[in-house]
């Protein structure tokens, strides 16, 4: 993901106050800048991006431009594999 090339001290498990303790301010959270810069709600930034980390790209690839690429569809299932 390119923010968190920007950003390493954004990752998830990342030590966060190493950063602070650099540049002295922390960095925005990704969902939060992408929020502000779009005009989206944060929490609807956070489902799109757990959306993207869960479905692999073969799923993808088999339900693009179907109705099942929709991401309310996909919030609402679980997925069970035999």
């Amino acid at each position: 993901m390119l923010y968190i090339k920007k950003h390493p001290e954004t990752a998830n498990g990342a030590n966060q106050h190493d950063s602070l303790r650099q540049n002295g301010e922390a960095s925005p959270r990704f969902t939060k800048e992408t929020a502000d810069r779009t005009g989206r709600a944060e929490r609807n930034i956070q489902r799109d991006a757990e959306r993207g980390e869960k479905v692999c790209p073969e799923a993808l690839d088999l339900i693009r431009g179907t109705d099942l690429d929709k991401g309310t569809y996909l919030d609402n299932r679980t997925v069970r594999y035999p």
